[in-house]
């Protein structure tokens, strides 16, 4: 599993789709230059590559994930649209309101570029907050986030989510036992939730505002859900269920990419051809769609319901390959296909084709993709970003290949069609 404590922000835009700058057929000259896209009066990133692929199926449901890389050095620069298709950033998911140990002078140009950006696309946003033993860090954190709150607005807040993977806290460094029991045991993680929503009560329009905390893999380890004295997920779940009817959004981070249960292909050391398949498959079978399809029935067995809101908050795939694969599956980074660039290219053309159907249960009312750029995670190196650092105006996809292949019914030959975009 990947350990991601941070705080949770993520933005809805409804409208039409985007049209970019280079269009010939415009009526009138563009202000924008060259890899930016014209949204009203602004002219917003927007990744340049000679890759192209269909618009993004229910483009509105789905939104992309803010990287630290991002956040901190380019807030400026949040694409526009989904890079090598024509449809907009429908969404977007802020891990945090500001990092502790990160100049303050630097906030502020982050937080305008933010909400720049929501004022041009007509935004709406879902704030997170971070839970830790640290009252006094989580405290800070929590007037940072009703900060930006107040600047965005009610009316451009999706909702607020309060923690994340929470229940892979105790396996992160330097967590000590104390902290899970007061974490856990004491309830201070549900007191801090039950105080986090009367704080947001009390300011003028955020009632009503949807409420979240987003687990990981690790939380469907039990049923309904992991129920330990270092993670009782279910019983947290319960509660607020209980104290926040019709308010509360069920939230997952999926990642096929570390999915312990992928193998090498048998009698190879190298290969996963059988890996990949099922990690980047979105039909029903697929490692992601099983797994949210699980999760929909245990948000059942604890809410007696099978359509309550329900997010898949991160997904996504790493090339090359993150530094954090080989803690997490050994196996799959010994295959070098399974981090190449064409099997990354795989799993996000997918994830742009996906109607977020999961088979016979009601799918995700919302998904996000990690990332926009590459990042580091606890200073361990990943590569999830559709576009590698601030500084690059390109798509980290640029010719990549897809293969299919087709068997004919009149004879015996199979073809295999390779094409280059």
């Amino acid at each position: 599993p990947i350990m991601r404590a941070t705080a949770a922000v993520a933005l809805l835009v409804a409208g039409p789709l985007l049209q970019g700058c280079h269009h010939s057929d415009k009526p009138s000259p563009s202000p924008c230059e060259e890899g930016e896209t014209e949204v009203g009066d602004a002219c917003l990133f927007s990744c340049e590559s000679p890759l192209t692929l269909p618009p993004v199926v229910e483009a509105s449901r789905k939104g992309m994930c803010v990287d630290d890389t991002t956040w901190r050095g380019c807030a400026s620069l949040i694409p526009a649209v989904w890079p090598h298709t024509g449809s907009g950033v429908a969404s977007l998911r802020l891990f945090k309101a500001w990092q502790a140990d990160w100049p303050d002078s630097e906030r502020g140009r982050a937080w305008e570029g933010l909400v720049s950006w929501v004022r041009a696309t007509k935004a709406k946003v879902l704030v997170g907050t971070q839970i830790t033993c640290n009252q006094t860090d989580d405290d800070r954190d929590w007037a940072l986030v009703l900060q930006l709150l107040e600047m965005l607005g009610a009316d451009s807040v999706l909702g607020v989510a309060i923690g994340n993977e929470m229940e892979l806290l105790q396996w992160k460094a330097g967590t000590s036992a104390a902290c899970m029991q007061k974490l856990w045991g004491e309830g201070y993680f549900y007191a801090q939730t039950r105080a986090r929503v009367a704080d947001l009560d009390r300011v003028a329009g955020f009632a009503q505002v949807k409420l979240t905390s987003v687990f990981g893999g690790f939380a469907l380890s039990q049923e309904p859900f992991v129920d330990t004295p270092h993670a009782m997920v279910a019983t947290y779940l319960r509660n607020v269920t209980r104290d926040f009817p019709g308010r509360w959004a069920y939230s997952l981070n999926v990642y096929p990419y570390y999915d312990p249960g992928n193998g090498l292909d048998p009698g190879t050391t190298n290969q996963c051809t059988q890996a990949i398949a099922r990690s980047v498959s979105f039909a029903p079978s697929g490692i992601l769609p099983a797994t949210i399809s699980t999760f929909r029935g245990r948000i059942q067995q604890v809410t007696g319901r099978g359509d309550d809101p329900m997010w898949m908050s991160e997904t996504g795939w790493s090339a090359p390959m993150a530094d954090t694969l080989p803690g997490a599956n050994p196996a799959m980074a010994g295959c070098t296909e399974f981090s190449s660039e064409r099997t990354f290219a795989k799993f996000y053309e997918g994830f742009v084709d996906w109607d977020l159907s999961v088979g016979e249960v009601k799918g995700p009312d919302h998904v996000f993709y990690f990332t926009m750029r590459d990042s580091a995670n606890f200073a361990v190196t990943e590569h999830f970003g559709l576009v590698k650092g601030c500084a690059d105006t390109q798509c980290k996809l640029k010719n990549a290949t897809t293969t299919t292949t087709t068997t004919t019914t009149t004879t015996t030959t199979t073809t295999t069609t390779t094409t280059k975009a």
